[in-house]
């Protein structure tokens, strides 16, 4: 079938073969690589089945807004489905579990679908469980969304995500065992089999690779599909991905060396009456975070700063030189709430806009649903800027911008890359580029470096001694005109 109705755009053949795919086995979990419609084949097959009681599961309002004011409307879901207008599950405990008990499409992210699982509100009995970006919420075993979701009762059951293997085989048992818990049993079992697995000074077992791909992939055919964007799109234009080496100013350089060297930075005399002067790092841990945000903006820690470090006004140098502002269309990406509206702050000084801030802490009511559509669709209209947190770039889509700014990064390739593919989508038609900028003198190009090495990065970071040792000590070791 060709699932095609008018007024809609068409499927791909690759997303036919989808949804053909997820009809036929019925439990099974979608694990296409990000930016190549998901989404719109989970929506399909949906249709197709003539469900009477469906039940979406979304991360957040990123997911709710996605489903309720692009997704649905745009392939005329809630028409074809004939269940009436989507039910989103909010407010007080006695409206929720009346809610639960009369509806029949009911939309909720993972938080709101424990916590009422956990009062007995959610009804056992569905047609269709959807669970959108399963990895943010069970991609491990043993969590409490993998717990309830193993009490509920469907006929199809389809959790899908582009990051579904990111980090090796073991990423994927805890879906197939939701779909397939007859065959998919034992977690040591499937990990024996299929990963290369190391014991620690400990006597701990970790994960370190994988083996016996062929066959796992053999055994997957009927439980697990992941098409990569590369195969099924093989035109699609190029994601650049760059570096852009910037120094510190003088300010951010000082307080990262103080940072650095002592774990505690003492704010100019002028602050004084402001409260404490201090800001402290207790832990090694918590100094790495502090040593970050200094140089994504040094504001972050010191308010009365004179600058916005050197990330920040790479980014303003750059965006000053385009020829006119739809040129300066573009997202700029940061691991920090807190370095948001300081970025935000600095394009609106410089006369660039409109600029939109993107990021959760909104709640999942329909007010915080429709003020996440009134930013996307000012930013598309205006061509704006939008300036992101990177955790918060789930599920929406930013094209047609063709160029990102990274003012500082996860540790964590996987969700760079999904922010990273927001932009560049199966649709665009034009390469898209991302910097990510890197300070000089800074740990910051050996992190970038495993990080590109791929699917094992956090392992390298985390449990690499001597690599790890090698940053810390590269952090230590102050550049002479940083000293504080």
């Amino acid at each position: 079938m060709a699932y095609e109705y008018p007024g809609e755009p068409p499927l791909r053949p690759f997303q036919v073969e989808g949804v053909d795919w997820l009809i036929k086995n019925r439990r099974c979990v979608l694990g296409d690589d990000k930016g190549i419609g998901k989404t719109v084949q989970v929506i399909k097959a949906m249709i197709e089945v003539k469900p009477k009681r469906v039940l979406i599961i979304v991360p957040g309002i990123a997911g709710l807004y996605v489903w309720l004011k692009e997704q649905l409307p745009k392939w005329n879901a809630i028409e074809r489905l004939g269940l009436g207008q989507p039910v989103l599950m909010t407010g007080s405990a006695a409206k929720r579990a009346k809610l639960w008990k009369t509806s029949h499409f009911v939309i909720t992210t993972y938080a709101g679908f424990r916590e009422d699982m956990k009062h007995n509100r959610v009804p056992l009995n569905w047609d269709v469980v959807t669970c959108d970006e399963y990895h943010r919420a069970f991609k491990r075993r043993r969590t409490k969304t993998h717990e309830y979701l193993k009490q509920l009762q469907s006929t199809y059951f389809w959790p899908f995500s582009g990051s579904a293997a990111s980090k090796g085989p073991h990423d994927i048992w805890a879906p197939i065992n939701l779909c397939q818990p007859r065959i998919w049993t034992s977690y040591w079992k499937f990990v024996d089999n299929y990963c290369i697995v190391s014991i620690n000074q400990w006597g701990g077992r970790e994960i370190i690779g994988e083996k016996n791909v062929e066959e796992l992939w053999v055994n997957l055919q009927h439980v697990f599909k992941r098409r990569l964007k590369r195969e099924v799109l093989p035109q699609l234009p190029p994601k650049i991905r760059q570096p852009a080496y910037v120094d510190m100013t003088d300010r951010q350089a000082y307080l990262y060396a103080a940072m650095a060297k002592d774990m505690i930075v003492t704010l100019d005399e002028a602050e004084e009456d402001e409260g404490d002067k201090h800001i402290l790092a207790s832990t090694a841990l918590t100094k790495i975070v502090r040593l970050r945000q200094i140089l994504a903006c040094p504001k972050i820690i010191d308010p009365n700063c004179p600058d916005y470090g050197g990330a920040i006004e790479y980014v303003l140098d750059d965006l000053e030189g385009a020829e006119s502002e739809k040129d300066r269309h573009c997202v700029v990406f940061t691991p920090f709430r807190d370095a948001v509206s300081l970025i935000r702050q600095a394009l609106e000084e410089k006369g660039f806009g409109p600029v939109i801030e993107l990021m959760g802490g909104q709640g999942h009511s329909s007010k915080g649903i429709d003020e996440l559509k009134r930013k996307i669709d000012l930013f598309r209209a205006q061509k704006g800027i939008a300036v992101c947190t990177i955790q918060f770039a789930e599920s929406f889509e930013l094209d047609p911008a063709d160029k990102g700014y990274f003012v500082g990064f996860e540790y964590d390739a996987e969700q760079n890359s999904q922010a990273e593919d927001r932009l560049h989508r199966g649709t665009v038609e034009w390469p898209v580029n991302f910097w990510y900028i890197l300070h000089n003198d800074t740990v910051d190009e050996d992190v970038m470096d495993v990080l590109d090495r791929g699917t094992h990065a956090t392992h390298t970071l985390m449990h690499n001694p001597e690599k790890l040792k090698m940053m810390l000590n590269k952090y230590l070791r102050l550049h002479p005109k940083m000293q504080p």
